[in-house]
């Protein structure tokens, strides 16, 4: 059932960028969904769905370069680094990364743009309008998925803990803990 949800959450996530971006805006809703997903066990699967719906998304807008291909095991490696750091507990938290997240692909958008047009011209509102995207989209996007994950008994990312061991696991005390990341 996990691997259900996460490649049609995916799924969602890219058809509704891929919609947004036929409008006009660049809303990288596929790489924050790939952030959420990216942190959990099953990560590597989250990885290759991720990675073919984007492949999809830019052969569709008829990209040359797949920036997926190098965004999107970038993004996999920042997930597991912030659920290291303890940075999935708050909604507020993700504000950061969502914002690192949209900035990350403001930057693919201006690198593709300039090789499809050869102009950096506006590209700096690009990534700006993307960052801000991120900024405030991460957190719902959060709080949605860990709504439907709760409705589905699956694993919730605000309550994923953290790989790092506690001040009193260096203490030598013994503690009924797994050394892996507790899913």
């Amino acid at each position: 059932m996990t691997y259900i949800w996460t490649f049609f959450a995916l799924l969602l996530c890219g058809m509704l960028e891929l919609m947004l971006g036929v409008s006009g805006f660049y809303v990288p809703l596929l790489l924050m969904g790939m952030f959420y997903f990216g942190a959990f066990h099953h990560w590597r699967f989250a990885l290759l769905a991720a990675m073919f719906i984007g492949s999809a998304i830019e052969m569709s807008y008829g990209r040359a370069v797949p920036m997926c291909l190098i965004l999107m095991p970038l993004l996999t490696a920042f997930s597991k680094f912030w659920r290291w750091m303890g940075g999935t507990v708050g909604m507020l938290r993700q504000c950061v990364p969502g914002m690192f997240i949209g900035l990350l692909g403001g930057v693919a958008g201006i690198i593709l743009k300039h090789r499809m047009m050869g102009t950096y011209a506006g590209s700096w509102k690009l990534a700006l309008t993307s960052s801000a995207f991120g900024f405030v989209l991460f957190p719902m996007i959060c709080g949605l998925f860990d709504m439907v994950a709760g409705w589905m008994a699956l694993n919730r990312y605000t309550r994923l803990s953290s790989g790092r061991r506690d001040e009193w696991l260096w203490q030598q005390e013994e503690y009924d803990i797994d050394e892996d990341f507790i899913d």
